[in-house]
């Protein structure tokens, strides 16, 4: 293990994170992004944690922001990201948990 990498650089604040990888090496990170309206966000990397493309949109909160990230890959590389939207104190919505799979995303055990 060597020293902590900063591993997302964006300008705006984002927190909430969870990775996933499989056998290959490459890993994603899911994280909320807390703009207005809040985005939850992907980007991988690869094992040397390199980014691997461009970050791509999961879902975009409408007055709730994703909180309680969880992801995990299968030993075919598929990506399944788990979250709760908590709409805020003052907002009636209950919270709800969403998911979304992506497909073949990490590299596959061999």
């Amino acid at each position: 293990a060597g020293p902590p990498v900063r591993l997302l650089d964006t300008p705006e604040a984002n927190g909430f994170p969870a990775v996933a990888g499989a056998g290959g090496g490459d890993f994603v990170i899911f994280y909320t992004v807390f703009i207005n309206p809040c985005e939850l966000r992907g980007q991988k990397f690869t094992m040397n944690m390199l980014k691997s493309g461009p970050s791509f949109l999961v879902s975009t909160g409408s007055g709730a922001c994703a909180g309680a990230t969880r992801a995990t890959a299968n030993a075919a590389g598929d990506v399944m990201v788990v979250w709760a939207t908590d709409p805020g104190p003052d907002q009636i919505e209950p919270v709800r948990v969403r998911a979304a799979i992506y497909p073949a995303l990490v590299s596959p055990k061999p």
